[in-house]
């Protein structure tokens, strides 16, 4: 009777498989990870009813963009901030549409744009 390897994406070696074990440790760098060039630190309120309040942290000086986005992709709200220094800023979105109505109850996307980096979270509108 002959082993059939029940993994085939796995390499086969002789009469044994070998199946990669992605918690080994295989000697890579020691070094940290880069600190992130944007990073999105908190939407608050999140569910909110009114305004929210979006902190996010950029390693270097330079353009930013931020985004309310719907669903289904159409654009919610947007605000070109401009050259920001490097650091942490506060952006409040105070939960209208751009023709200044109140955003309609669902999920929205939050997206903040600058140094080539871009990221997004959910926030969550409740009327």
């Amino acid at each position: 009777m002959g082993f059939t390897n029940p993994y085939p994406s796995q390499h086969a070696t002789g009469g044994a498989t070998w199946i990669p074990d992605p918690t080994a440790d295989v000697g890579g760098s020691s070094l940290p990870a880069p600190e992130p060039r944007l990073r999105l630190e908190s939407v608050w309120p999140n569910p909110a009813s009114g305004p929210a309040e979006l902190v996010f942290h950029q390693v270097e000086a330079g353009p930013v963009r931020v985004e309310i986005v719907d669903v289904t992709g159409r654009m919610v709200a947007a605000r070109a901030a401009g050259d920001l220094a490097a650091g942490r800023h506060t952006f409040r979105w105070d939960g209208r549409d751009r023709s200044g109505a109140a955003a309609a109850a669902g999920a929205y996307f939050v997206r903040v744009s600058g140094g080539g980096a871009s990221v997004t979270r959910t926030i969550l509108v409740v009327r």
